[in-house]
């Protein structure tokens, strides 16, 4: 009588082996998983459906850093873009309330900033640089309650573009000029 069984007596023929089944897992289709074929076969069948759509999805994000990179130059900064510089005159005595196209919001290529000067002391004067994006070159005068006489200029490359007078009680006076598209 034996008490010990073998392995060769217990396992079955390696050519009868059968894949096992996962428990419990679905596809997301919510199919059972396909269990047919060889443990390479499975591995490259998940490869496909996870690895594949992953590795697209880094490749595209790859893709957006250089583009962003090459379009600002890589440093973070925005290219510069044309710009054509102007100078702003208030003239008149006392003092007025001015706002003004002041160039570009730093890290801009398209948004205006402005300038006030609550009670500037006339005559009064300051410069930019602007882009026909950025819209025109303005410059507006108001004067105060005790009126008096002001007048605005706007100089485009040195020469002047617009001139206008304000005068009165509250008077206001507002000169503009339209940037010029880049000449080629």
């Amino acid at each position: 009588m034996t008490m010990f069984k073998t392995t060769a007596d217990t396992a079955p023929p390696a050519c009868e082996a059968e894949p096992s089944k996962p428990t419990g897992v679905s596809t997301e289709d919510g199919s059972e998983p396909a269990t047919t074929g060889t443990p390479a076969q499975r591995d490259l069948s998940r490869l496909m459906r996870v690895g594949v759509p992953t590795v697209l999805g880094i490749a595209g994000v790859a893709l957006l850093a250089v583009g962003i990179a090459v379009t600002w130059g890589g440093n973070g900064k925005t290219r510069p873009s044309y710009s054509v510089p102007i100078a702003y005159h208030v003239t008149g005595t006392g003092t007025a309330d001015i706002t003004y196209h002041a160039g570009l919001k730093t890290g801009s290529s398209k948004m205006a900033a402005f300038g006030h000067e609550a009670t500037a002391r006339l005559p009064w004067r300051a410069a930019a640089r602007v882009t026909p994006a950025s819209g025109p070159a303005t410059v507006t005068v108001q004067l105060g309650a005790k009126g008096g006489h002001a007048s605005c200029r706007v100089d485009l490359r040195g020469r002047e573009v617009h001139m206008a007078t304000a005068s009165g009680p509250y008077g206001r006076a507002t000169c503009t000029a339209e940037i010029p598209p880049k000449q080629r």
